[in-house]
């Protein structure tokens, strides 16, 4: 399963998600997958929503570019909500 799924479909949505994270926002692991994939969504050309849509097996087009879009502004609201964004 892809960390985009993860982000469509979890129960409650993005702010259950994020209120599950910082329920453990103190432990070492947790901040440094966060920071990773902060790293890794930074903008929608970083490799985490492109590989997102190489996951979906989309060509490159405007599909492709608004899933992209879509797997950055999702990460990066998750990030900021639990306070481990870069950007």
């Amino acid at each position: 399963m892809n960390n985009y799924y993860c982000l469509n479909n979890y129960p409650g949505g993005l702010d259950s998600l994020a209120a599950e994270i910082k329920k453990h926002a103190s432990n070492k692991l947790v901040q440094e997958g966060s920071i990773k994939i902060s790293d890794k969504f930074a903008s929608k050309k970083h490799i985490g929503p492109k590989m997102a849509a190489d996951f979906k097996e989309l060509l490159p087009g405007e599909q492709s570019d608004m899933l992209q879009r879509d797997a950055y502004e999702k990460a990066d609201y998750l990030m900021k909500a639990v306070g481990f964004s870069r950007t």
